[in-house]
């Protein structure tokens, strides 16, 4: 299971050493990588919650060439499903649809029905939607009726849930709007699975059906400098389902290597004066790994001389964001 991909991002930059160039291909590594730790494992099918791309209009070409791994382990006869986020606009492109039978697209909210190793799944999809907290409860409702005895039983989504965590503060979605209250949600799911939020974590708690997020593979700000990128297997007891025991399943997180970042505040001397800038970083950024990503903010204009000698952490090959920060938004 992996999600939030985001891939196409500056398929259009006019230089290859741009930024957005290079953190696209970022994405890239990171997806492949995945696909070919889930290929490894031997899994029996594959889960994509959604933003496999990076926006919805972008060429054709570029939709195909993400689908292309994904046709791979198709034509490997695993089976895929495919769930659009938000920023696919909630749908992919109609003419793609057709390219594998073992490859299903979520186009619109449905049921989808695997059965692997003689044990029988149904998973229903509901690409994103806005206002998910009125819009999930109730689309729902259609697959809740239906359920069976002996039965995997998945809610795949792409939306945020209440009680689920983001940034560095740790923020907690409160339910309302575009946040769909956990407790809505039909006890008799086995498993959500949802992407959207791009930090990995599980939601568990007594009378309400376990909430997964595997999170996303490759870091999108500096508000997930600590969270590690990866994918999730989830290893249910084929011999417990076979008997009709519905456990929850083994969850194994495997990491990707996603670019290293580091952030911080230039003190003004370093702005001024060269010498400062070159003692500043050999104390600082020592840590910096040759592909790193580096956003550094500095209260004053940069000497030029101060400037070429961050400019030697882009030849030693770093990804350098640099941010004039206003005065007042320094704290002591």
């Amino acid at each position: 299971m992996l999600s939030d991909t985001h891939l196409g991002m500056g398929w259009n930059a006019r230089t290859a050493r741009s930024r957005l160039k290079r953190r696209g291909e970022d994405h890239w590594r990171c997806y492949r990588a995945a696909l070919a730790g889930i290929r490894a494992a031997k899994v029996d099918g594959i889960l994509h919650l959604g933003d496999l791309c990076y926006r919805s209009r972008i060429p054709q070409g570029v939709f195909s060439q993400a689908l292309e791994p994904l046709l791979d382990c198709c034509r490997e006869g695993l089976p895929v499903a495919l769930l659009p986020g938000n920023h696919e606009r909630s749908r992919i492109p109609q003419s793609l649809f057709d390219e594998d039978p073992l490859l299903h697209i979520f186009h619109r909210p449905g049921v989808l029905e695997w059965d692997l190793q003689q044990i029988s799944l149904k998973i229903m999809g509901i690409p994103f939607v806005r206002e998910a907290a009125v819009q999930v409860p109730l689309l729902q409702k259609d697959c809740r009726a239906r359920r069976e005895p002996g039965t995997l039983h998945l809610l795949l989504l792409h939306q945020l849930l209440s009680q689920s965590r983001v940034g560095p503060a740790g923020y907690r979605f409160r339910p309302g709007g575009e946040v769909i209250d956990w407790q809505a949600l039909s006890p008799g799911w086995d498993l959500v699975l949802s992407g959207h939020l791009h930090r990995a974590q599980l939601l568990s708690a007594e009378g309400r059906p376990p909430v997964l997020f595997p999170g996303s593979t490759e870091r999108t700000s500096f508000a997930e400098v600590d969270e590690q990128k990866g994918f999730c297997l989830l290893d249910w007891s084929i011999e417990a389902l076979r008997s009709g025991r519905i456990t929850q399943p083994e969850l194994h997180w495997l990491p990707l290597p996603a670019r290293h970042q580091v952030r911080a505040l230039l003190p003004e001397t370093c702005c001024r004066h060269p010498a400062e800038m070159e003692k500043w970083l050999s104390e600082n950024i020592h840590d910096v790994q040759e592909d790193s990503w580096i956003y550094l903010e500095h209260p004053l204009a940069l000497d030029p001389d101060s400037a070429a000698r961050l400019g030697k952490l882009e030849e030693a090959g770093a990804l350098l964001e640099l941010r004039l920060k206003a005065r007042e938004d320094i704290v002591p």
